[in-house]
């Protein structure tokens, strides 16, 4: 059995019984009461307060699992129960029975979806609240869940439902003006899937050609990160060179190091003979001073004594020789010169005396000095 539409449903004989047995005296509430929407034999009540009872609840989810389990693809979903079942298993059932009220929904992530099925509901009239934060939680809202299903349900084929001889009139009314508006909808749904199938086109060739700037960017990356590899490549050379030699300019500095520190001891211990020398040196400039004040006195003294020799070796002379022999007087200060001539005298003076020995004398003749 094929499922029924939204105008089926509403012109079908129990809507119309539902609507006569509405009273007057109903609350103001049901004036939100959606036109796709009847109330159920079961006793769904058509006010929008959530007072029902234990009874209707349990009804409501006794006629909901039974629907569900004729189902394949739900059967083992609703095993453990319908108020345990998971957000995604709730998001698949509701998806399953909003298909049968004739809004399509978009194949988007989770929240898109569930704000989809919120905007769905509306569209139907849902006479109850719907948001999006008890439908993230259904197993925390299960009244307000086993009410959604049960207003969906109606929509959904009935296996043992039967029709009446006035719903089967009605329907026999209505087949040409359903299959005009079914292949209206169809062409509006072929315009649809053109207009999707050009903008999908058009996204194709965007990506096509996006694809395309990028796969020249690839090979350009891809030009560039060889360029970059084989200068990556020359500088680990470089680096590899660079390593080499400071290998050998450590192993110089280490040298060097070992060197100055061997030059370092040395003229610490040189410095330290320096430090000696110089005390040493010190020591002998101190004697050295020393030795030269004893050696001006001693020589202020001796020449003291040599010119009071010499004066008397003058008063000597003269008083043996007279005036004969005043060339030879020295001065109280001679000089080395005056030593040499006084010595070449005296030389002279000596030959003479010996010559005078052997020779007699005549008189007082004396012989001539030479001088």
């Amino acid at each position: 059995m094929q499922p029924r539409s939204t105008k089926e449903l509403k012109q079908s004989p129990l809507h119309l019984v539902s609507k006569q047995l509405q009273t007057r005296s109903a609350s103001k509430s049901t004036d939100f009461l959606s036109p796709y929407s009847h109330p159920k034999e079961c006793g769904r009540p058509s006010g929008r307060k959530l007072d029902f009872t234990k009874e209707i609840l349990m009804q409501m989810e006794t006629r909901i699992v039974s629907y569900l389990r004729s189902l394949k693809d739900f059967q083992t979903m609703i095993k453990p129960g319908l108020q345990k079942v998971s957000l995604n298993d709730f998001m698949h059932i509701l998806s399953h029975l909003l298909r049968f009220t004739g809004i399509r929904l978009k194949p988007f992530d989770r929240d898109n979806q569930i704000e989809q099925s919120v905007l769905a509901m509306r569209q139907l009239k849902y006479p109850y609240k719907v948001n999006k934060s008890w439908m993230l939680v259904p197993s925390a809202s299960f009244q307000n869940v086993l009410l959604m299903f049960d207003f969906l349900l109606d929509f959904a084929p009935q296996p043992d439902e039967s029709f009446d001889l006035q719903e089967k009139e009605l329907i026999a009314f209505n087949k040409n003006e359903l299959s005009d508006e079914t292949d209206m909808r169809l062409k509006q749904e072929l315009m649809d899937i053109e207009s999707q199938l050009l903008e999908q086109a058009q996204a194709n060739h965007s990506i096509s050609q996006q694809l395309d700037h990028k796969l020249r960017f690839e090979a350009e990356i891809q030009a560039q990160l060889n360029g970059a590899r084989e200068k990556l490549n020359a500088l680990l050379q470089k680096s590899a060179n660079h390593e080499l030699n400071m290998g050998r300019l450590c192993l110089q500095i280490w040298r060097s190091e070992k060197q100055r520190e061997e030059l370092k001891n040395r003229l610490s211990q040189e410095l330290s003979s320096y430090q000696a020398y110089g005390h040493i040196l010190e020591d002998f400039n101190k004697q050295r001073l020393l030795h030269c004040i004893k050696a001006q006195e001693l020589s202020e003294r001796t020449s003291k004594e040599l010119q009071s020799k010499l004066g008397n070796f003058n008063l000597q002379l003269h008083n043996i020789f007279g005036n004969h022999f005043n060339w030879f007087k020295w001065p109280l200060a001679p000089t080395l010169s005056d030593i040499r001539n006084t010595q070449l005298q005296l030389k002279q003076l000596r030959q003479q005396i010996e010559f005078s020995k052997h020779t007699p004398t005549l008189g007082n003749a004396r012989p001539p000095l030479n001088i």
